[in-house]
C-alpha cells in the first residue's frame, strides 16, 4: 500500500557554506575543521546529543595514535584536542603501552579510555567555540537537488518540515544516508559486525569471575557470545560493560527497532545471570544504558578508490592521503563467536572473552612489515556530486580493510579531511575533484593533522 504526500512549500531553516550530517565525532570534526576554515557551517544530528558511538552509544575508547612498535606519532589533530580537554576534566584514563601486565596486544592499543558523558559536554563546547549552527533533534529526510546540482537537504524537527541550503554538503551519518538517496551506489556485506548496546553497572567487580559465570549459562538465557568490558574513568565501583553482541540489520525501521530491544535484553539477561549464579552478596545495580545501539557497520558507499585489505596489510602510500592508522584489521564474526586480529607485522590473535588469545601467521615472521596505513581523500569522493564528500563509516572500503579502518581514532581524520576538503572547495571555486591534494594535507597540516 502506498499513499501520496501532499506536495508542500517548505521554510529555509538555514543557508550556509556547508552542511554536515550527521553529529558523530566525524561529523564533529569534519564542521569544526570547516569552519576554523571561515565557512558557515551548519551541522544536523538526529539525537539530542553530539558524539555518537563514542558518546550516545558510549563506546569508550579510542586507540593508539602511534604506530605498530608504539615509537612514532602517527595521528593527531582534533582528536588529540578532544583528548587533551578530557585529561583537564579528569575524565580520561590514558594505557601504557610499556605496561609488561597487558594480557594481550589488543589490550595496549586500546590506549584512551574515557567519561563518555563529559565528551557530550566537549562536543557542545567546541561546536561553540568554533562557531557552528548546531540543530540536534533533527532528522535528514531528503536531498533537494535542482538542475543537477545538490543544493539542500529537507529535514524534519519540532519545527516541522524544512530546508537547509549549502554550497557544499558532508554525509557523516554512518551509513551514507545522503549518498545513498542521491543514488551514489553502494553495497552490504551480508555478515556484518555486530552491534553493541553498552551499559554501567554497580557489583560486577565483587562478583569472583564474572566471565566464567557468564559463559557458562550463555545458551541457557539465549544469549551469543561476550564482547568486552573496563572500569569507568575514575570511578572504580562502576563497570562499563560492551559486552552485548546484537546481528540485526541496523539499516531498516524494523531491524534497527528488534536490534536496540535486543540489546537492552542481553544486557538484562547478563545481569540476572550474575545476580542469581554469582557468589557476591552484593545485587548488580543497572545504572545506565547507551541512548543508542553502538553499530560497528552498514552501508558502504562505493567512491572514488575501494580500500582494500591488501593495502592495509602492505602499508600502502597515497598522494591524496589524509589520514593514518595501525589500528589492525579486526573483525568481530557474524558466523561464529569471537573477534579475530589481523597486525600489520603478521600476527593473528582470536580473542574470545574469557578464554586464552589464540595466536597465529598470517606471514612468516620478519622485521620487514609496515608501521602505519593510509587512509586516501579518493575514498571520501563520488562520482557524480561534486559539492559533496562522504566520511567516517560509509567510506568507501573493502571488508578486510574496513575492519582495520572503522574504529573512531581513524575515522576522526576522515571527517577533518572532509571539512578541510569542504571549506578549501568553496574558497578556491571548485569541485571535489579538482582540489589540489597538495594544498589539501597543507592545510590538514597546519591544522594539527599528521600528515606522512
Amino acid at each position: 500500500m502506498t499513499i501520496v504526500e501532499q506536495e508542500q512549500q517548505l521554510t529555509v531553516l538555514e543557508t550556509a557554506d556547508v552542511c554536515v550530517l550527521g553529529g558523530g565525532t566525524t561529523g564533529v570534526m569534519a564542521a569544526i575543521r570547516a569552519a576554523r576554515m571561515g565557512a558557515k557551517v551548519v551541522l544536523v544530528e538526529q539525537q539530542g546529543n553530539f558524539g555518537g558511538n563514542a558518546t550516545s552509544g558510549m563506546v569508550c575508547a579510542w586507540h593508539t595514535m602511534m604506530d605498530f612498535d608504539f615509537k612514532k606519532q602517527i595521528i593527531s589533530g582534533l582528536s588529540e584536542e578532544f583528548l587533551e580537554r578530557l585529561k583537564k576534566r579528569n575524565a580520561l584514563r590514558v594505557v601504557d603501552p610499556d605496561w609488561l601486565g597487558h594480557p594481550s596486544r589488543m589490550a595496549k592499543i586500546s590506549t584512551y579510555i574515557f567519561n563518555t558523558q563529559e565528551l557530550k559536554i566537549e562536543c557542545d563546547e567546541m561546536l561553540r567555540e568554533a562557531g557552528v549552527i548546531p540543530y540536534l533533534h533533527t532528522v535528514f529526510c531528503k536531498p533537494y537537488v535542482t538542475r543537477g546540482r545538490l543544493q539542500g537537504v529537507i529535514v524534519e524537527s519540532k519545527n516541522g518540515r524544512q530546508a537547509i541550503l549549502a554550497d557544499f554538503f558532508i554525509d557523516a551519518t554512518g551509513d551514507g544516508d545522503l549518498a545513498y538517496r542521491l543514488g551514489v551506489p553502494c553495497w552490504e556485506n551480508q555478515g556484518k559486525q555486530p552491534s553493541t548496546t553498552a551499559a554501567l553497572v554497580t557489583g560486577y567487580t565483587y562478583v569472583t569471575n564474572p566471565k566464567k559465570i557468564l559463559l557458562d549459562h550463555l545458551q541457557e538465557y539465549n544469549l551469543p557470545n561476550l564482547g568486552w568490558d573496563t572500569n569507568y574513568v575514575n570511578a572504580p565501583e562502576v563497570r562499563h560493560l560492551l559486552k552485548t553482541n546484537v546481528f540485526e540489520s541496523c539499516l531498516t525501521a524494523q531491524g534497527i527497532t528488534k536490534g536496540e530491544m535486543e540489546g537492552r535484553r542481553q544486557v538484562r539477561a547478563m545481569m540476572d545471570i550474575l545476580n542469581r549464579h554469582g557468589d557476591s552478596d552484593r545485587e548488580l545495580v543497572l545504572l545506565s544504558l547507551s541512548s543508542s545501539i553502538g553499530i560497528r557497520e552498514g552501508r558502504h558507499m562505493k567512491l572514488g578508490y575501494t580500500l582494500t585489505g591488501d593495502d592495509v596489510c602492505s602499508g600502502k602510500r597515497f598522494e591524496d592521503a589524509v589520514g593514518n592508522g595501525s589500528y589492525p584489521i579486526d573483525i568481530h564474526h557474524a558466523d561464529k563467536p569471537g573477534c579475530t586480529f589481523w597486525y600489520l607485522n603478521g600476527m593473528t590473535e582470536y580473542e574470545l572473552d574469557g578464554y586464552p588469545h589464540e595466536i597465529s601467521w598470517w606471514k612468516p615472521r620478519s622485521e620487514d612489515y609496515p608501521r602505519y596505513y593510509q587512509i586516501p581523500y579518493r575514498s571520501l569522493l563520488p562520482d557524480k556530486w561534486e559539492n559533496l564528500l562522504v566520511c567516517g563509516r560509509a567510506m568507501d572500503a573493502d571488508t578486510r580493510a574496513y575492519g582495520a579502518i572503522r574504529v573512531m581514532i581513524n575515522l576522526n581524520q576522515t571527517g577533518e579531511a572532509a571539512g578541510e576538503a569542504a571549506a578549501l572547495c568553496l574558497r578556491e571555486n571548485v569541485g571535489n575533484r579538482e582540489l589540489d591534494m597538495k594544498l589539501l594535507r597543507s592545510e590538514l597540516a597546519k591544522g594539527g593533522s599528521i600528515v606522512l
